[in-house]
């Protein structure tokens, strides 16, 4: 039985051993990744993120302070899944997302509370297993009782391989309700209203 947790700082340790072992294990082009993208640098610190080991420390800053959110999906004691879920923007200028998200227009519906996904991992063992959907279910359900009134999604349109999937399958989100509200040259921007 799968059972979900949100992410906080007593986490930490689980968060690492998933990044650190099953999450890509069908894909070690993406060695630790801990979900902070590595494309761009922080220039104004003169950091690489590219190295794992810088990317491992800025997680666990994120993680502590709250600005890095999401759920584990636990399978018994060990981390199976991950979904990164947070407020509308928060990724996309932090952590290094702006590269992912640069095309995504952050101003529109600036009234509305809305928690954005950007991203799922799931071992490889485990895939086609419903995590996704259980950790989409919980991200949903926990939007709606912190008063959030819609969960955003940017699914690619056309992701090459199953990695590139990482912003989850436009499938998964159309049988969960959500409805294409818009899209990019790359990307649908996804929305169920909560």
């Amino acid at each position: 039985m799968i059972e979900i947790r949100a992410l906080d700082a007593s986490r930490i340790e689980d968060f690492f051993a998933f990044f650190e072992g099953d999450a890509h294990g069908d894909n070690p082009n993406e060695d630790r990744c801990y979900c902070i993208n590595w494309v761009s640098e922080n220039h104004s610190r003169k950091l690489n993120f590219r190295d794992p080991d810088v990317r491992k420390d800025y997680a666990k800053e994120y993680i502590r302070r709250g600005s890095l959110k999401g759920y584990l999906a636990y399978d018994r004691d060990r981390v199976v899944g991950w979904c990164n879920a947070n407020t509308k923007g928060a990724c996309i200028h932090s952590m290094g997302w702006q590269y992912f998200m640069k095309d995504i227009p952050l101003d529109e519906n600036r009234d509305m509370r809305i928690k954005s996904i950007y991203c799922f991992a799931v071992a490889p063992h485990m895939k086609g297993k419903g995590v996704a959907s259980q950790l989409l279910d919980r991200v949903c359900k926990d939007a709606r009782d912190e008063g959030f009134e819609a969960v955003e999604v940017f699914p690619i349109k056309e992701a090459k391989d199953s990695f590139m999937a990482f912003m989850g399958p436009h499938g998964l989100y159309k049988k969960k309700g959500f409805t294409i509200v818009g899209e990019t040259d790359r990307d649908y921007i996804m929305r169920k209203d909560l």
